[in-house]
């Protein structure tokens, strides 16, 4: 930030503030969990059975996959949620898109049978009163894009 007499110039504040209103705010690991842990207690009002934690892991892609969406996974009987370090750069609304969407396959008591994907959204629309939406890379997030998820994703 730069002062040139009585006026303060802000773009860079200006820059980080529409970052932030358009859901794309770069993610550190503190900020990444502090959002984890808010819908993880929301979740488990719900369904108090679950025990879900969060990890980042500093891979670019799960399991040696390479897709562009790859980026998460869920596993109901620990509770733990894994993501790539990735994901936090894609931003807080895309984040927030997959833990939920993460988040519904742990209160999936039925997680084994057909069109698990499409219920863990329902789970998160359930719980949240807001639809999982599909970007452009039909990637889970609370932003703009395609609801309900789309056809050609695995269900």
């Amino acid at each position: 930030m730069k002062r040139n007499s009585n006026r303060v110039e802000t773009s860079s504040f200006a820059d980080g503030e529409r970052q932030v209103a358009e859901g794309r705010e770069l993610l550190t690991e503190e900020r990444a969990q502090t959002l984890f842990t808010t819908e993880a207690f929301i979740f488990k009002a719900w369904f108090p059975s679950i025990t879900p934690s969060l990890t980042v892991l500093h891979v670019e892609h799960m399991r040696g996959r390479h897709a562009e969406r790859d980026v998460a996974d869920a596993t109901p009987a620990t509770g733990e949620i894994r993501v790539v370090e990735r994901l936090l750069r894609m931003g807080r609304d895309n984040f927030l898109g997959v833990i939920r969407h993460e988040l519904g396959h742990l209160c999936d008591e039925q997680i084994e049978e057909p069109e698990a994907e499409m219920r863990a959204d329902l789970i998160a629309l359930f719980v949240t009163l807001k639809p999982i939406r599909y970007d452009r890379i039909e990637l889970q997030t609370v932003g703009d894009g395609e609801w309900p998820r789309p056809r050609d994703l695995h269900r």
